[in-house]
């Protein structure tokens, strides 16, 4: 039973995430006129370089868009 809610757990919290990810790839397309693979990439690389997660990362912009401005 409790292998079972961790899992559920985990799924929501990885949903969560996807969506956060999802909403920062279009606050950058939307700033940046990039498209969805170019955005994502921009967030993808940016994290790595960061050493921050991605998740942190999209977190950051979607709080403060205007720091998509910065990446």
């Amino acid at each position: 039973m409790a292998d079972a809610e961790n899992q559920m757990v985990n799924l929501r919290k990885a949903l969560d995430t996807r969506t956060v990810i999802g909403q920062a790839t279009g606050i950058l397309m939307a700033r940046r006129g990039l498209d969805a693979g170019k955005a994502f990439e921009l967030l993808s690389r940016t994290s790595q370089n960061l050493n921050v997660r991605l998740g942190s990362l999209a977190e950051g912009i979607v709080s403060a868009p205007e720091a998509a401005d910065d990446l």
